[in-house]
């Protein structure tokens, strides 16, 4: 229901905004304590708005006859993205630790929701 109120780009910035207050909460705790408890309430926004808008956008753009490859392509690219971004956040925090990662990830982020932003704004 949320979904069809605010449209997949609205829901997909708002896992973004939750992503991101995440990530500066991460590193604003000084000790992992229950604080983590709290912020770890936000994955549950994030990872459920961000799979429902990014299905739902890929609906929107494929043809009806094209919908099953739509959404293999989209499971193969959050796979190779996981993936990679696996990789390269374990070398991150090895190398500069955790602190440091999640200041990157709550950038990227911030940086992906700007550009949802101006896509949205062109688009309406």
């Amino acid at each position: 229901m949320l979904l069809n109120f605010l449209g997949p780009g609205m829901m997909m910035m708002a896992a973004c905004v939750a992503f991101i207050l995440r990530t500066i909460g991460y590193v604003l705790v000084p000790k992992m304590g229950l604080a983590v408890f709290a912020l770890d309430l936000l994955h549950g926004i994030t990872y459920a708005s961000a799979q429902s808008a990014s299905v739902a956008y890929i609906n929107d753009i494929v043809p009806d006859t094209y919908e099953a490859s739509g959404q293999g392509l989209l499971l193969l690219i959050k796979g190779m993205g996981g993936t990679i971004g696996l990789v390269v956040g374990g070398l991150v925090q090895e190398n500069y630790g955790a602190r440091i990662l999640y200041v990157g990830l709550g950038i990227l982020t911030s940086c992906g929701l700007l550009g949802l932003v101006s896509v949205s704004a062109k688009t309406n």
